[in-house]
């Protein structure tokens, strides 16, 4: 019972401690009422507005509307409006009309699916009408029943236009129950999948009538192929709208958090559970949903608040616990509310609860004592703040554990063992250790090892001794490792077993650090460009945009996510991604070596600037012609001077900064010696970053600098045969659209209509295309910074979201998939933007050509369209070079997809 007191009080002392306020809820988006979109116009059938408003309907639209009337009647919520919608129906001689009212006795008759079906064969053997309306509602309720309607049949059948919306439905989810058995998810493959669910997906989404009956089954499908985000959207919309939803329907919006968290949009997973009813199992996802958006205070309010005791209930205490690999227990739920306050940046007050935690009773799954997991999880907070203390706590505990043969115990205390002694700056006692710890685990314990921990501290310990050494295969291996998971802090932290610090950026930085001081900077260029494409397509929480942008983001969480224990129960019990699904995945990044630069790949007479963000500052490599082949060096800029230098030495204004950029000559000595000579023949490659843009011409070439600059999007050299190359305009017309003020007033642009079917219904739009100078305001009026994904290009009515570019747009080059050249305003102050939308056309081998808004930009762009028009296509970039030096410095800019090889 003294036991009993202890434990409970403990969770209070954790809020005490934290001094944590109560969780905010914020609802996803309201119910709203069901709605049917009659192109210019909506009813709203749960308000006393259809009669008024049928008669003056047209024939079409009372067509339209019928089958939702029959939906929304046959509902409980709907009962009380049936003999409404009934005498709508009789009062009609249409002989669709007609048909639909003697369907609506039926339907408004029973709630039975089978006696429905009866009903509706007896109507079949009407009229013509009859057989084919029939038969489609025949269709819908064997969905109902759960009986799989092969798609042929639907589309036999649909024969009206009112039935279009649910037969385009029937369709998408046949494309998405064919998926399952792909071998392959190619961004090509995943727009069969995006373009018929567009109409569902996108902006002002179809409702078709019948909806969770006949669709009921594709978001999992979705999920199953590593589509969580899009699977979400289509639940909520296909249940979002029912005041009262039916059991089915409560099913599939049970599952909706779920699939929000696959897709790592955690934030939005804790907002829509908060609708839900909370069972044990939703209300420990919830917990691990807090803690995975590094909502840590929030999440130790939420455990006193849901109370320990509902968190590990017995009946869950067979379930592996994701955290800590062990059974689920309310000892390890103590630990991990002790780390949570460590995460959440409280190293004090993490100490005071774990001190008082080293007492407690209670034995891990492999019959280990939780107080000595206490004791080194107690280490693994102080390896900073006092490495001896930690160091002193973890021998003990791995003397302890060595004496009674507790393996995973001795395992992990001697890897924490190891970085204390890196951080009591005694290396060479840590690769001992790390080494040691290799050997530890019996096979059968060697899912509890923390193999990331274990190699970076080696690496780092290494590192230490012995800063020249040649790790390559410890580097390979510990890149591995992150590249076959998505990182999050307190994974690494808690799960992990790593210190706080010791994230991808610390390895990305021990491994650059021992690449360059080994004389392999091609190597260490090559990692840096590697983790850069990744970040291209992992996102970081909350930010995933689905669609084949975010498949890797999505497929990497949806296996992670399959470690916790609540995935194998209700209401996610056997849902997991394909093993196509999977592997895909993993193929989206580049093999080692695949796409590396080397001297022979780059032209050996021009010169080529990178940089890479790191923790800590910034890397600038520059490749430059040396004696027999290209040489790279690079400099490293400090925090401080990199925000500096992003005020007083821009690109946009190259003209103007001269002496903002000689103020940081000393910072970039070494690649001025190297950039000594006559460059006057040479142009100057730059890898395009809108966050950190400066005149590398100023900043490197003190004299006789190279004749242009161009820039590139992809750190990868171009083929020049069997893919566009950088910079063709293989179709010389120029297009415009004709519903909003275009990037540039050219008098040879052919005006074209709906920019938003252009671009994102993946119709044929090779040329040269103008693009509209509007876009919506980066801050929403609620004060919130839109996210980019959402914002949208102003396009008179209408409005293209960046988001539905990537998701709908076709993912081929050339005249099917995009346009040879985007003509564009340089936009101010929304780098986040500006490196999507180059992204999002360099993937598809489109160039841009950005321009001031001045004169000399005008007049230079414009002088570029007219030499396209003359010469019949070719090449923008000899175009390009003749405007730009006409122009000045920093007033024209082109984009090139890649290195042109």
């Amino acid at each position: 019972m003294k036991q009993q007191r202890f434990r409970t009080s403990f969770f209070l002392i954790i809020a005490i401690l934290a001094g944590i306020q109560t969780v905010e809820t914020r609802p996803l988006g309201a119910v709203a009422e069901p709605r049917v979109s009659l192109g210019d116009r909506e009813i709203s059938l749960s308000r006393d507005r259809v009669a008024s408003e049928w008669p003056r309907l047209s024939l079409a639209d009372k067509r339209l509307l019928a089958p939702y009337l029959i939906e929304h009647g046959a509902a409980p919520a709907g009962a009380g409006r049936r003999a409404e919608f009934q005498g709508l129906l009789d009062s009609e001689q249409d002989a669709f009309l007609a048909t639909a009212s003697r369907i609506a006795t039926v339907y408004f008759a029973t709630g039975d699916a089978a006696t429905r079906i009866k009903g509706l064969q007896r109507v079949q053997k009407m009229s013509a009408t009859g057989r084919n309306l029939g038969a489609f509602f025949v269709a819908v309720e064997n969905a109902r029943m759960g009986r799989k309607v092969p798609a042929a049949r639907f589309q036999s059948i649909c024969r009206y236009p009112s039935q279009r919306r649910l037969c385009q439905l029937v369709k998408l989810g046949s494309v998405v129950e064919s998926a399952r058995a792909w071998k392959s998810f190619a961004s090509k493959r995943l727009y069969e999948i995006m373009g018929p669910g567009r109409p569902f997906l996108g902006r002002n989404p179809w409702r078709p009538p019948f909806y969770s009956a006949v669709a009921g089954r594709i978001p999992e499908a979705l999920f199953s192929v590593g589509m969580p985000l899009e699977a979400a959207i289509l639940a909520e919309r296909m249940t979002g709208s029912l005041p009262n939803p039916e059991k089915r329907d409560r099913a599939i919006r049970a599952r909706i958090p779920y699939y929000l968290a696959a897709a790592a949009d955690f934030d939005s997973a804790v907002r829509f559970s908060d609708k839900l009813s909370g069972d044990g199992v939703l209300r420990n996802a919830r917990l691990d949903w807090l803690i995975l958006a590094g909502r840590y205070r929030e999440a130790l309010n939420y455990i006193t608040k849901a109370g320990p005791a509902s968190l590990a209930n017995r009946n869950y205490a067979g379930d592996q616990d994701y955290w800590s690999g062990f059974s689920t227990s309310r000892e390890e739920l103590q630990l991990r509310s002790a780390m949570l306050l460590y995460l959440a940046g409280d190293v004090k007050k993490s100490a005071e609860a774990l001190e008082r935690l080293t007492g407690i009773r209670g034995r891990t799954s492999t019959n280990e004592p939780a107080g000595q997991y206490a004791r080194l999880r107690l280490a693994q907070i102080l390896l900073r703040e006092n490495p001896a203390l930690a160091h002193k706590l973890a021998e003990d505990v791995t003397y302890i554990a060595q004496a009674n043969e507790w393996h995973v115990l001795e395992y992990r205390a001697t890897v924490i063992d190891g970085w204390a002694y890196i951080y009591m700056n005694k290396p060479y006692r840590g690769v001992i250790n790390f080494i040691k710890a290799r050997g530890i685990l019996p096979a059968h314990l060697k899912q509890h090892g923390a193999e990331y921990s274990r190699l970076l501290g080696l690496l780092t310990a290494r590192n230490r001794m012995n800063a020249r050494g040649n790790y390559s295969e410890l580097i390979k291996a510990i890149n591995k490792l992150l590249q076959r998971r998505p990182y999050n802090e307190a994974v690494f932290a808690i799960r992990e077993w790593a210190p706080r610090e010791a994230g991808p950026d610390a390895f990305l930085l021990e491994a650059v650090r021992n690449y360059n001081l080994r004389g392999r900077r091609w190597d260490a260029l090559n990692l840096l460009i590697e983790y850069s494409y990744t970040d291209q397509y992992f996102f970081r929480a909350g930010e995933n945009p689905g669609g084949s942008r975010g498949f890797l983001t999505s497929a990497l969480w949806s296996q992670e996510l399959q470690e916790f224990a609540y995935f194998g129960r209700s209401p996610m019990r056997g849902l997991a991604l394909t093993p196509a699904a999977a592997k895909t995945a993993r193929d989206l990044l580049p093999k080692t070596g695949e796409r590396n630069l080397s001297p022979r790949s780059l032209n050996k007479k021009q010169y080529y600037v990178f940089s890479f963000a790191v923790k800590g500052g910034r890397y600038v490599y520059m490749i430059h012609p040396g004696k027999r082949s290209p040489g790279v060096d690079y400099v490293f800029l400090k925090t401080h001077v990199e925000h500096n230098l992003k005020r007083a030495c821009t690109y946009a204004k190259a003209a103007q900064n001269r002496a903002g950029c000689a103020a940081f000559a000393n910072e970039f000595e070494s690649l001025r010696k190297k950039a000594a000579g006559n460059a006057s023949r040479s142009t100057l490659y730059v890898h395009y970053n809108p966050e950190f843009d400066p005149d590398y011409k100023s900043l490197i070439f003190a004299s006789r600098p190279p004749a242009e600059t161009m820039h590139f999007y992809h750190p990868r050299v171009l083929p020049k045969k069997g893919t566009r190359v950088a910079g063709s305009i293989e179709e010389s017309r120029v297009y415009r659209s004709d519903a909003c003020s275009s990037a540039l007033n050219y008098s040879g642009a052919l005006s074209v209509s709906d920019l938003d079917a252009r671009f994102s219904e993946g119709r044929s739009m090779g040329g040269v295309w103008l693009w509209p100078r509007g876009l919506d305001a980066r801050i929403t009026k609620s004060g919130n910074v839109r996210p980019v994904y959402l914002r949208k290009f102003v396009c008179g009515q209408s409005r293209l979201r960046l988001w539905d570019m990537d998701r709908f747009g076709r993912p081929e080059s050339g005249k099917a998939g995009s346009p040879d050249l985007i003509v564009y305003r340089r936009r101010a102050g929304d780098a986040g933007l500006d490196r999507a939308f180059a992204r999002y056309f360099a993937d598809r081998g489109s160039a841009l050509l950005e321009f001031q808004a001045s004169p000399k930009g005008e007049a230079g762009t414009t002088k570029v369209l007219e030499g396209i028009g003359k010469r019949g296509g070719s090449n923008v970039i000899p175009l390009f070079r003749q405007s730009n030096r006409q122009a000045g410095p920093g007033v024209l800019r082109l984009i090139l997809p890649g290195i042109p090889g």
